[in-house]
This record gives structure tokens, C-alpha cells and sequence, in this order.
């Protein structure tokens, strides 16, 4: 199970990383100018974020897969909060990171999310009880 939530932070980890590299070629080739603050503090908390959102699951590993899954409703939801108080700290107190901040956050948190979620959903795959055990 340890195994399984350090292979979900890098999954989350590498779409975050594949989104921004996507995202800044995008708008390289439009000729937008990339506010590489704003894109760099988004991508810090949505790592970051992800790497909280593992830490319910590596705690519930060996648990049932109803344990499992409210570990990783939990974790979808401190997820979402890191990222939600990344953004209010990052906009209450002004720090000059670009207009762009909030763009590039709701970008991270969609391709972390999703990643996550395909993650949780492998773990709970794997510890399914065995069917053919379970029929008398």
C-alpha cells in the first residue's frame, strides 16, 4: 500500500508537471507572455497538495476497501482545501505573482484531481476481496 501511494503522488506529481510544460508551450505559440511566478506557485501547491492528499491513504493501507475509499474521499478533500487556502493566502495578502494565478491553480487542481482519483481507484482495485472466496 506504501508502494501504491508513492506511485499516486508521482502520477499526480507528473501531470502537474506534464500540464504546466503544456500550458507554457501554449502560450509560447500564441505569443502570451507566461507569467512563470504565478505558473510555479500554482505548481508548488498542487504538488504539494497531492502529496497530502496521499498521506489518508498510506495511513488506511491494509484496511477494507470501505476504509479505503472514505481514505481516499478524504483525501480528495484535503486536496481541494490546501489548494483553497493556497489561493486565499496568495490573494489576501497580494503577493506579486501575476494575474494569471488563479488560472494556472484551477488548471493544476483539475490534472491533480483527476490523477489522484485514477490513482485511489487503482488502489481500491487491488484490494477488492477475492470473489471466488467470498461464495460459499
Amino acid at each position: 500500500m506504501m508502494a501504491q501511494s508513492m506511485r499516486l503522488m508521482v502520477l499526480a506529481t507528473t501531470a502537474a508537471i506534464l500540464a504546466a510544460a503544456v500550458g507554457a508551450a501554449s502560450l509560447k505559440i500564441l505569443g502570451v507572455a507566461v507569467q512563470m511566478p504565478a505558473m510555479l506557485v500554482a505548481l508548488g501547491a498542487a504538488i504539494a497538495a497531492s502529496g497530502l492528499a496521499a498521506v489518508p491513504l498510506s495511513l488506511a493501507r491494509g484496511g477494507s476497501p470501505v476504509t479505503i475509499m472514505q481514505a481516499g474521499l478524504v483525501g480528495t478533500v484535503v486536496h481541494m482545501l490546501v489548494l483553497i487556502i493556497t489561493a486565499a493566502v496568495v490573494l489576501l495578502l497580494r503577493w506579486p505573482v501575476g494575474s494569471s494565478f488563479v488560472f494556472w491553480l484551477y488548471g493544476f487542481y483539475l490534472v491533480t484531481l483527476i490523477a489522484l482519483v485514477v490513482g485511489i481507484s487503482r488502489i481500491l482495485y487491488a484490494a477488492r476481496p477475492d470473489q471466488k472466496k467470498a461464495l460459499p
